[in-house]
């Protein structure tokens, strides 16, 4: 988290504002995948296994973070 403050300071502070507030009744619709444009192709990438099918939420929000 820290390394990403000098790298992208908007998602620091995205990922700072789910860490520090509760996002179950946000309707984020936030998963453990990412979305990527890949040769003009955009590939949706889990950032862990079946991650596209997790939801993000205060339970498991520092995992996603992490």
């Amino acid at each position: 988290m820290q390394d990403m403050e000098g790298v992208d300071a908007e998602i620091h502070k995205s990922l700072s504002y789910i860490i520090d507030n509760p996002i179950d009744d946000l309707g984020l619709d936030m998963t453990f995948s990412t979305d990527d444009n890949i040769f003009g192709e955009l590939k949706t990438i889990d950032l862990k296994e079946n991650g596209r099918n997790i939801e993000v939420t205060d339970a498991n929000k520092h995992e996603y973070v992490e």
